[in-house]
């Protein structure tokens, strides 16, 4: 995990993530039914500003990768764009960002691959 020059060794990080990951590790398997009677929990994580947000984040993103677990990031930050169209829902809004940042993605991970195959 990087973190900040400021901060090498974040206070508490390895407590927060292993809590964190708890939380997933117990629900992650469990199988949504189509009927949404089963609805995986919310992780909720907040502090204030340079509380090391993020820092918590890519730590608990490389733990959840490690575990063989695909993980998907998305942001709501001003870097997404996400604002709804006019006429649009909130909630088609929200597919909108998450089907863009999932094409982004797709895109980066041909990228590299076909760099990858052609400089083999």
């Amino acid at each position: 995990v990087t973190t900040p020059k400021d901060c090498p060794e974040p206070i508490g990080l390895d407590k927060t993530v292993d809590d964190a990951w708890n939380i997933i590790a117990n629900h992650i398997y469990e199988s949504s039914s189509p009927s949404g009677s089963y609805r995986k929990p919310l992780i909720l994580i907040s502090r204030m500003a340079r509380g090391g947000k993020t820092t918590v984040l890519l730590a608990l993103f490389d733990r959840i990768k490690s575990s063989g677990v695909n993980v998907m990031f998305i942001s709501f930050n001003e870097s997404s764009n996400f604002m709804r169209l006019e006429g649009e829902s909130e909630e088609e809004a929200f597919y909108r960002v998450i089907i863009t940042q999932l094409v982004s993605r797709i895109q980066w991970i041909f990228r590299k691959s076909c760099f990858r195959l052609g400089n083999s």
